[in-house]
Protein backbone atom coordinates (compact mmCIF):
# COMPACT_ATOMS: atom_id res chain seq x y z
CA UNK A 1 0.00 0.00 0.00
CA UNK A 2 2.82 2.37 0.77
CA UNK A 3 4.32 1.33 -3.19
CA UNK A 4 1.21 2.94 -4.05
CA UNK A 5 1.66 6.14 -2.23
CA UNK A 6 -1.52 5.37 -0.78
CA UNK A 7 0.01 6.93 2.80
CA UNK A 8 -3.49 7.54 4.56
CA UNK A 9 -4.12 4.23 4.33
CA UNK A 10 -0.99 3.09 4.97
CA UNK A 11 -1.52 4.82 8.07
CA UNK A 12 -4.75 3.90 9.10
CA UNK A 13 -3.85 0.20 8.30
CA UNK A 14 -1.42 0.30 11.00
CA UNK A 15 -3.43 2.13 13.32
CA UNK A 16 -5.61 -0.96 13.35
CA UNK A 17 -3.07 -3.07 13.67
CA UNK A 18 -1.85 -1.62 16.47
CA UNK A 19 -5.28 -1.68 18.05
CA UNK A 20 -5.84 -5.17 17.80
CA UNK A 21 -2.83 -6.07 19.24
CA UNK A 22 -3.72 -3.45 22.32
CA UNK A 23 -6.85 -5.66 22.60
CA UNK A 24 -5.20 -9.01 21.73
CA UNK A 25 -8.00 -9.23 19.10
CA UNK A 26 -5.99 -10.85 15.92
CA UNK A 27 -7.58 -14.51 16.90
CA UNK A 28 -10.59 -12.59 17.05
CA UNK A 29 -10.41 -11.37 13.94
CA UNK A 30 -8.92 -14.89 12.31
CA UNK A 31 -12.35 -16.15 13.57
CA UNK A 32 -14.51 -13.68 12.23
CA UNK A 33 -12.34 -13.92 8.35
CA UNK A 34 -13.10 -17.96 9.18
CA UNK A 35 -16.52 -17.42 9.57
CA UNK A 36 -17.20 -15.26 6.56
CA UNK A 37 -15.44 -17.56 4.21
CA UNK A 38 -17.20 -20.52 5.71
CA UNK A 39 -20.57 -19.13 5.35
CA UNK A 40 -19.42 -17.66 1.52
CA UNK A 41 -19.55 -21.72 1.15
CA UNK A 42 -22.51 -22.00 2.40
CA UNK A 43 -24.22 -19.43 0.41
CA UNK A 44 -22.70 -20.74 -2.46
CA UNK A 45 -23.54 -24.09 -2.18
CA UNK A 46 -27.18 -23.52 -1.33
CA UNK A 47 -27.46 -21.20 -4.57
CA UNK A 48 -25.27 -23.49 -7.07
CA UNK A 49 -22.39 -20.85 -6.56
CA UNK A 50 -25.14 -17.85 -7.75
CA UNK A 51 -22.48 -15.48 -6.77
CA UNK A 52 -24.36 -12.74 -7.90
CA UNK A 53 -27.31 -14.04 -5.56
CA UNK A 54 -24.96 -14.23 -2.72
CA UNK A 55 -23.61 -11.13 -3.13
CA UNK A 56 -27.30 -9.35 -3.24
CA UNK A 57 -29.12 -11.26 -0.77
CA UNK A 58 -26.82 -12.93 1.07
CA UNK A 59 -23.85 -12.19 3.31
CA UNK A 60 -21.84 -10.76 -0.01
CA UNK A 61 -18.63 -11.82 -1.71
CA UNK A 62 -15.62 -11.55 0.99
CA UNK A 63 -12.23 -10.32 0.07
CA UNK A 64 -8.95 -9.93 2.27
CA UNK A 65 -7.02 -7.14 2.72
CA UNK A 66 -8.39 -4.98 -0.12
CA UNK A 67 -7.55 -1.39 0.65
CA UNK A 68 -7.42 -1.47 4.26
CA UNK A 69 -6.46 -4.96 6.47
CA UNK A 70 -8.67 -7.43 7.51
CA UNK A 71 -11.94 -9.30 5.91
CA UNK A 72 -14.70 -7.27 3.78
CA UNK A 73 -17.71 -7.74 2.12
CA UNK A 74 -18.36 -7.01 -1.06
CA UNK A 75 -22.50 -6.28 -0.90
CA UNK A 76 -24.04 -4.52 -3.75
CA UNK A 77 -22.87 -2.75 -7.27
CA UNK A 78 -24.32 -0.92 -9.46
CA UNK A 79 -26.22 -2.62 -12.71
CA UNK A 80 -23.11 -1.39 -14.51
CA UNK A 81 -20.50 -2.61 -12.36
CA UNK A 82 -22.43 -5.86 -12.45
CA UNK A 83 -22.03 -6.65 -15.49
CA UNK A 84 -18.61 -5.88 -15.87
CA UNK A 85 -17.64 -8.22 -13.08
CA UNK A 86 -15.58 -11.33 -13.77
CA UNK A 87 -18.02 -13.70 -11.91
CA UNK A 88 -16.39 -16.65 -13.56
CA UNK A 89 -12.89 -16.45 -11.72
CA UNK A 90 -14.42 -15.66 -8.35
CA UNK A 91 -13.53 -18.31 -5.50
CA UNK A 92 -14.19 -19.64 -1.86
CA UNK A 93 -10.41 -20.44 -0.89
CA UNK A 94 -8.06 -17.54 -1.75
CA UNK A 95 -10.24 -14.63 -0.48
CA UNK A 96 -7.58 -12.39 -1.38
CA UNK A 97 -7.79 -12.78 -5.12
CA UNK A 98 -11.45 -12.15 -5.44
CA UNK A 99 -10.48 -8.41 -5.72
CA UNK A 100 -9.60 -8.90 -8.99
CA UNK A 101 -13.45 -9.84 -10.25
CA UNK A 102 -14.82 -6.15 -9.75
CA UNK A 103 -14.38 -2.96 -11.59
CA UNK A 104 -13.04 0.15 -9.82
CA UNK A 105 -16.02 2.01 -9.41
CA UNK A 106 -19.46 1.11 -8.60
CA UNK A 107 -18.53 -1.23 -5.65
CA UNK A 108 -20.31 -1.09 -1.92
CA UNK A 109 -17.79 -2.65 0.24
CA UNK A 110 -18.47 -3.35 4.06
CA UNK A 111 -15.28 -3.47 6.18
CA UNK A 112 -15.56 -5.77 9.17
CA UNK A 113 -13.17 -4.21 11.75
CA UNK A 114 -13.08 -3.00 15.51
CA UNK A 115 -13.48 0.32 17.69
CA UNK A 116 -13.50 1.23 21.30
CA UNK A 117 -17.20 1.76 22.28
CA UNK A 118 -17.54 3.25 26.00
CA UNK A 119 -20.45 1.51 27.74
CA UNK A 120 -20.50 -1.14 25.53
CA UNK A 121 -18.12 -4.79 25.85
CA UNK A 122 -17.13 -7.72 23.75
CA UNK A 123 -16.27 -10.76 25.44
CA UNK A 124 -13.96 -12.22 22.46
CA UNK A 125 -13.64 -16.20 21.82
CA UNK A 126 -11.13 -18.22 23.66
CA UNK A 127 -8.16 -19.84 21.65
CA UNK A 128 -9.98 -22.84 22.13
CA UNK A 129 -12.35 -21.78 19.68
CA UNK A 130 -11.23 -20.84 15.72
CA UNK A 131 -14.92 -19.59 14.81
CA UNK A 132 -18.19 -18.13 15.68
CA UNK A 133 -20.07 -20.31 13.51
CA UNK A 134 -20.85 -23.81 15.00
CA UNK A 135 -18.55 -26.34 13.55
CA UNK A 136 -20.69 -28.15 10.65
CA UNK A 137 -23.67 -25.65 10.99
CA UNK A 138 -26.10 -28.16 13.09
CA UNK A 139 -29.25 -26.02 13.49
CA UNK A 140 -30.07 -28.08 15.96
CA UNK A 141 -26.81 -28.01 17.80
CA UNK A 142 -27.21 -28.20 21.55
CA UNK A 143 -24.58 -26.80 24.00
CA UNK A 144 -22.87 -29.90 25.88
CA UNK A 145 -22.66 -29.43 29.81
CA UNK A 146 -19.07 -28.44 29.82
CA UNK A 147 -19.80 -25.19 27.91
CA UNK A 148 -23.49 -24.68 28.96
CA UNK A 149 -22.13 -22.08 31.33
CA UNK A 150 -19.39 -20.32 29.04
CA UNK A 151 -21.32 -19.30 25.90
CA UNK A 152 -24.75 -18.85 24.62
CA UNK A 153 -25.80 -19.87 20.82
CA UNK A 154 -26.98 -17.11 18.49
CA UNK A 155 -29.18 -18.02 15.85
CA UNK A 156 -29.20 -16.36 12.55
CA UNK A 157 -30.24 -17.32 8.89
CA UNK A 158 -28.10 -16.81 5.53
CA UNK A 159 -29.51 -16.79 1.93
CA UNK A 160 -32.23 -18.89 1.32
CA UNK A 161 -33.55 -18.61 5.08
CA UNK A 162 -30.92 -21.20 5.50
CA UNK A 163 -30.05 -21.54 9.49
CA UNK A 164 -26.88 -20.50 11.43
CA UNK A 165 -26.13 -21.14 15.00
CA UNK A 166 -23.54 -19.01 16.39
CA UNK A 167 -21.17 -19.04 19.80
CA UNK A 168 -21.72 -16.19 21.89
CA UNK A 169 -19.00 -16.09 24.84
CA UNK A 170 -19.88 -14.71 28.07
CA UNK A 171 -17.69 -13.42 30.20
CA UNK A 172 -17.14 -16.48 32.31
CA UNK A 173 -15.60 -18.20 29.76
CA UNK A 174 -12.22 -20.16 29.87
CA UNK A 175 -9.88 -16.98 28.92
CA UNK A 176 -13.26 -14.55 28.32
CA UNK A 177 -11.94 -10.64 28.88
CA UNK A 178 -14.52 -8.60 28.29
CA UNK A 179 -13.09 -5.15 26.30
CA UNK A 180 -15.29 -1.64 25.63
CA UNK A 181 -14.54 -2.55 21.91
CA UNK A 182 -17.87 -3.63 19.56
CA UNK A 183 -17.06 -5.44 15.80
CA UNK A 184 -17.77 -2.09 13.14
CA UNK A 185 -19.06 -2.36 9.91
CA UNK A 186 -17.47 0.75 7.72
CA UNK A 187 -19.05 1.14 4.49
CA UNK A 188 -17.65 1.93 1.62
CA UNK A 189 -18.69 4.46 0.22
CA UNK A 190 -20.88 5.57 2.92
CA UNK A 191 -24.95 5.33 2.27
CA UNK A 192 -27.35 8.34 2.16
CA UNK A 193 -30.71 6.58 3.95
CA UNK A 194 -33.43 8.61 5.63
CA UNK A 195 -32.93 9.21 9.18
CA UNK A 196 -36.02 6.52 10.16
CA UNK A 197 -33.56 3.86 8.12
CA UNK A 198 -30.84 5.58 9.93
CA UNK A 199 -32.86 5.00 13.37
CA UNK A 200 -34.11 1.27 12.67
CA UNK A 201 -30.77 0.39 12.30
CA UNK A 202 -29.73 1.47 15.27
CA UNK A 203 -32.22 0.19 17.21
CA UNK A 204 -31.70 -3.22 15.42
CA UNK A 205 -28.02 -3.35 16.87
CA UNK A 206 -28.57 -2.21 20.10
CA UNK A 207 -27.50 1.60 20.35
CA UNK A 208 -29.24 4.87 21.23
CA UNK A 209 -30.88 7.11 18.58
CA UNK A 210 -29.53 7.63 15.17
CA UNK A 211 -27.12 10.54 16.34
CA UNK A 212 -25.46 8.08 17.61
CA UNK A 213 -21.50 9.01 16.32
CA UNK A 214 -20.69 5.62 15.07
CA UNK A 215 -23.71 5.35 13.08
CA UNK A 216 -23.75 8.71 11.68
CA UNK A 217 -22.03 11.19 9.78
CA UNK A 218 -23.27 14.67 9.66
CA UNK A 219 -23.40 14.53 5.34
CA UNK A 220 -21.13 14.49 2.75
CA UNK A 221 -20.05 17.45 2.63
CA UNK A 222 -19.18 17.60 6.30
CA UNK A 223 -21.77 20.60 6.90
CA UNK A 224 -25.19 19.45 7.68
CA UNK A 225 -26.21 17.30 10.86
CA UNK A 226 -29.06 16.91 9.09
CA UNK A 227 -30.29 17.44 5.11
CA UNK A 228 -33.28 16.23 2.88
CA UNK A 229 -32.46 13.23 0.81
CA UNK A 230 -32.83 15.06 -2.37
CA UNK A 231 -30.41 17.06 -1.01
CA UNK A 232 -27.88 14.44 -0.08
CA UNK A 233 -28.05 13.30 -3.04
CA UNK A 234 -27.76 16.25 -5.86
CA UNK A 235 -24.94 18.02 -4.04
CA UNK A 236 -22.36 17.01 -6.24
CA UNK A 237 -24.62 18.14 -9.04
CA UNK A 238 -25.38 21.63 -7.43
CA UNK A 239 -21.83 22.24 -5.98
CA UNK A 240 -20.12 21.92 -9.30
CA UNK A 241 -22.14 24.10 -11.36
CA UNK A 242 -22.09 26.52 -7.24
CA UNK A 243 -25.86 26.78 -8.48
CA UNK A 244 -28.04 27.41 -4.88
CA UNK A 245 -30.08 23.90 -3.95
CA UNK A 246 -33.46 25.10 -5.21
CA UNK A 247 -35.43 23.89 -7.39
CA UNK A 248 -33.67 22.52 -10.59
CA UNK A 249 -34.37 20.80 -13.68
CA UNK A 250 -32.83 17.96 -15.50
CA UNK A 251 -32.42 16.36 -18.81
CA UNK A 252 -31.84 13.22 -19.24
CA UNK A 253 -31.19 11.70 -23.01
CA UNK A 254 -32.39 8.11 -23.98
CA UNK A 255 -31.45 7.50 -27.47
CA UNK A 256 -33.86 9.86 -29.40
CA UNK A 257 -35.91 10.73 -26.21
CA UNK A 258 -35.59 13.59 -23.82
CA UNK A 259 -36.72 13.43 -20.03
CA UNK A 260 -37.49 16.52 -17.62
CA UNK A 261 -36.89 16.09 -13.90
CA UNK A 262 -37.79 18.82 -11.33
CA UNK A 263 -35.90 18.62 -8.46
CA UNK A 264 -37.62 20.48 -5.62
CA UNK A 265 -34.87 21.06 -2.50
CA UNK A 266 -38.11 21.49 -0.28
CA UNK A 267 -38.33 18.01 0.81
CA UNK A 268 -39.11 17.45 4.13
CA UNK A 269 -37.58 13.96 4.11
CA UNK A 270 -35.21 13.99 6.49
CA UNK A 271 -31.59 11.66 6.02
CA UNK A 272 -27.86 10.90 7.15
CA UNK A 273 -24.97 9.49 5.44
CA UNK A 274 -24.47 6.12 7.05
CA UNK A 275 -20.49 5.50 7.27
CA UNK A 276 -20.22 2.62 10.07
CA UNK A 277 -22.24 0.55 11.81
CA UNK A 278 -21.41 -1.18 15.34
CA UNK A 279 -22.03 -4.70 15.96
CA UNK A 280 -22.10 -6.66 18.62
CA UNK A 281 -21.61 -10.12 17.21
CA UNK A 282 -20.81 -11.04 13.49
CA UNK A 283 -24.53 -13.32 13.59
CA UNK A 284 -25.47 -9.20 12.95
CA UNK A 285 -23.67 -8.72 9.74
CA UNK A 286 -26.85 -9.84 7.71
CA UNK A 287 -29.75 -8.48 9.23
CA UNK A 288 -27.83 -5.01 8.72
CA UNK A 289 -26.99 -5.30 4.84
CA UNK A 290 -30.68 -7.12 4.60
CA UNK A 291 -32.07 -4.37 7.09
CA UNK A 292 -34.40 -6.74 8.62
CA UNK A 293 -37.30 -5.48 10.99
CA UNK A 294 -38.54 -8.87 11.90
CA UNK A 295 -34.97 -10.21 13.04
CA UNK A 296 -34.24 -12.64 13.91
CA UNK A 297 -37.35 -14.22 11.97
CA UNK A 298 -36.49 -14.85 8.09
CA UNK A 299 -38.40 -12.65 6.72
CA UNK A 300 -35.89 -9.61 5.34
CA UNK A 301 -36.60 -6.66 3.83
CA UNK A 302 -33.25 -5.54 1.60
CA UNK A 303 -34.01 -2.62 2.67
CA UNK A 304 -30.53 -0.99 3.42
CA UNK A 305 -29.90 -2.19 -0.22
CA UNK A 306 -32.47 -1.06 -1.70
CA UNK A 307 -31.85 2.24 -0.50
CA UNK A 308 -28.38 1.78 -2.61
CA UNK A 309 -30.48 1.04 -5.81
CA UNK A 310 -32.66 3.94 -5.28
CA UNK A 311 -30.10 5.81 -5.05
CA UNK A 312 -28.13 4.68 -8.17
CA UNK A 313 -31.57 5.21 -10.54
CA UNK A 314 -32.06 8.89 -8.32
CA UNK A 315 -28.39 10.12 -8.95
CA UNK A 316 -28.56 8.85 -13.00
CA UNK A 317 -31.46 11.14 -13.62
CA UNK A 318 -30.30 13.95 -11.45
CA UNK A 319 -26.01 14.82 -11.67
CA UNK A 320 -23.66 17.27 -13.24
CA UNK A 321 -24.21 15.94 -16.62
CA UNK A 322 -28.36 16.34 -17.11
CA UNK A 323 -28.52 19.61 -14.76
CA UNK A 324 -30.04 22.11 -17.15
CA UNK A 325 -28.62 25.53 -16.42
CA UNK A 326 -29.17 27.76 -18.90
CA UNK A 327 -32.63 29.86 -17.89
CA UNK A 328 -34.20 28.83 -21.40
CA UNK A 329 -33.83 25.22 -20.60
CA UNK A 330 -35.40 25.34 -17.17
Amino acid sequence: MARRGDFQAFKENLSFLAFLDKWNAFHTMKCVQTDLQNIFAIESLTTMHDYESVMAKGHGIPLLHSGKWGPSLVYWTTPISRRATQWSIIGETDLAHNASAFPIEGVCLAFLGMEEYPGRTTTFLPDSKSQYLVPGNDAAFALPPSEASQYRLVHGTSINDHPLAFYDPVQSTEGGIAVPVLFCLKLSPPIAATAAVGKAIAALVGIEGATDPMIEHESAAGDLVYASMEELLTRSATARKGIPLTSLKFKSKFEDQVQSYVFSADSDVPAIVIQKIPIAHPAQILPVLNFAHSYPTPKHHQILRKHLAFNALFRSCFNPFTLAIAESER
